[in-house]
């Protein structure tokens, strides 16, 4: 795998987001919310490792990024509720994605082993580390709102904060659950930190996109709302 083309990837995916808002907002939202999820433990820095300028970066980070993403505007520019619903969709098809995974390998395998187990455990860890992070990303979210800051500064510490704690149980999980030290754990760190920002960079771009030049109907409905107030 080419680091430009992941990068490349990477703006396929938020400028797909941005684009398809416009006419389907929510179905766009929830599809590409449980595809990012099932997909982002596929790819991750050991499945599918690029090492690159002294760091190891991974397709897996992009799209979870991208999952965590389209929850925060479903709860910005829908409900709170809406957007736990949401995030316990993209919970619940990661998990049962875990569980075909896991038994097709081993039919095709024709046998259960620990490993199964292993990669079955990864996913519950990366679940439960969703769903933590998510509430807390929520939690932090009101806070700001009563504060009234800066939407995109809620978008930096919204996702970086959910992200830190996706990652901590992630990781910390497998090493817990395999008693082993991670391998590179230091260039992965690197790696999906760099690529994590920069995708949390392109929905700052996304948001602003879709709140000023290609507007969801959503969007329309808040502005033409806030438009009657102030007259």
């Amino acid at each position: 795998m080419n680091i430009y083309l992941l990068i490349g990837f990477t703006v396929f995916c938020f400028l797909m987001l941005t684009l398809l808002r416009k006419w389907k907002d929510v179905p766009v939202l929830m599809a590409i919310s449980i595809g990012a999820a099932c997909n982002a433990n596929l790819w991750t820095s050991s499945n599918m490792p690029l090492e690159k300028w002294g760091m190891i970066f991974d397709v897996g980070s992009v799209l979870y990024i991208l999952c965590v993403f389209t929850i925060f505007l479903r709860v910005k520019d829908y409900s709170i509720k809406e957007g736990k619903s949401m995030a316990l969709t993209s919970i619940t098809a990661i998990m049962i994605s875990a569980f075909f995974e896991v038994f097709a390998r081993a039919i095709y395998e024709n046998q259960f082993t620990l490993e199964h187990l292993y990669i079955f455990s990864g996913y519950a860890f990366s679940s439960l580390g969703t769903f933590i992070g998510v509430w807390l990303m929520i939690d932090f979210y009101k806070k700001l709102e009563k504060h009234k800051v800066n939407p995109y500064l809620e978008i930096l510490i919204c996702i970086t904060t959910c992200a830190f704690v996706n990652t901590l149980f992630s990781y910390g999980g497998v090493a817990l659950v395999r008693w082993m030290r991670i391998d590179n754990f230091l260039k992965i760190m690197l790696g999906t930190t760099t690529i994590k920002f920069f995708a949390i960079g392109l929905s700052m771009l996304s948001y602003l996109v879709n709140h000023t030049v290609w507007l969801p109907d959503c969007v329309k409905q808040q502005l033409e709302t806030k438009n009657e107030e102030n007259n």
